[in-house]
């Protein structure tokens, strides 16, 4: 019922926002602005498709921003850093439009917005995909929708934000697979995706991401192994796995930053998978490693049940692989797939 109520409000919101948007007034993107006109159209496009005029925003900046006569864009904002920021009075540098109770979706338009750093759109109600064009906005530092209902899969345009620090896009519905291009953001140094419904493995080329520091991947529904590319990781100092499919033994990561849990915080989170205790050379020294980092009920004694994971192994293998041995549950020890 819940879902049920949820569509049938996205359906009732859009509707109106098609009304709104050809009975509404914005910025006057032919008059004397102090942005580009593409920079104007975007946020127009952005005030009509989020539905700023019904959200939390302050009421002063919502009046500004729906003020054909306002030729002042780069002081649409609160003064508290909530609105429409710029940078030397030039271009738009920051939109910071999180917790404002906003429902709506992205437009394609937003890729206009090329010179953006910062965009935070957390906490809100929006729905749909994210645009392939955000590839476009190559000067961002910071990505954050978490907390949303958007979906579908992450454009591989992402991989062209080489200048991205920060990315989280956890809690909200996408699907697909995590793209391997994220891998090119050799400055990123959080991603967090989790709580989606992400299929497939984790990318072996992550272990590029040279400067991360902290991997959120929990709750979703990734398979396969975890990479042993991972080790390559000197800066990560937070890695969480939990709920999803992975398999195989837990990998070397000695050679990362992960330190030494304290308390009830837990650095390295991986229950609720498959996986096993590493049986390499090192064995011993991995699993006190591993073991110091990620004590139960995070560690390796909280793991699926054998029938879950023969099926997760199987599974796998039909979708991904198609070579798998033919596993029984008498057979666990012959997984090698």
């Amino acid at each position: 019922l819940h879902t049920a109520y949820r569509r049938q409000r996205q359906m009732c919101i859009r509707d109106s926002l098609i009304y709104q948007l050809n009975n509404a007034n914005a910025f006057n993107c032919n008059g004397e602005i102090d942005v580009s006109i593409e920079e104007c159209e975007a946020l127009n496009d952005l005030y009509m498709s989020m539905a700023i005029a019904n959200s939390t925003l302050a009421e002063e900046v919502i009046l500004a921003w729906g003020d054909n006569s306002n030729v002042n864009i780069c002081n649409t904002n609160d003064g508290n850093g909530k609105g429409i920021l710029c940078e030397k009075g030039t271009a738009v540098t920051e939109l910071i439009l999180n917790n404002l109770n906003m429902i709506g979706t992205l437009p394609s338009s937003i890729g206009q917005l090329a010179e953006l750093k910062l965009l935070y759109l957390f906490n809100n109600d929006l729905f749909g995909p994210l645009p392939d064009s955000i590839g476009n906005m190559t000067q961002l530092e910071s990505f954050s929708v978490f907390n949303n209902n958007l979906n579908g899969n992450i454009p591989n345009t992402f991989g062209n934000l080489t200048k991205l620090k920060t990315i989280s896009l956890s809690g909200n519905q996408f699907m697909g697979l995590i793209p391997s291009t994220i891998s090119n953001l050799g400055l990123l140094k959080v991603l967090s995706l989790s709580s989606n419904n992400f299929t497939g493995t984790i990318p072996d080329s992550f272990g590029d991401l040279s400067s991360i520091e902290l991997l959120n991947l929990h709750n979703n529904n990734i398979t396969g192994q975890v990479p042993e590319s991972l080790n390559n990781l000197a800066n990560l100092e937070q890695l969480s796995l939990f709920n999803n499919y992975l398999f195989g033994p837990f990998p070397d990561l000695r050679n990362t930053s992960i330190v030494i849990s304290q308390g009830e915080t837990a650095t390295l989170r991986f229950q609720s998978n498959c996986l096993s205790a590493n049986m390499g050379t090192d064995k011993v020294l991995i699993n006190q490693w591993i073991n110091a980092r990620a004590f139960d009920p995070y560690g390796l004694n909280n793991q699926l049940d054998i029938n879950t994971c023969l099926d997760v192994y199987i599974e796998f293998d039909t979708i991904y692989q198609n070579s798998c041995l033919l596993y029984t549950s008498d057979a666990a020890d012959d997984m090698q797939c």
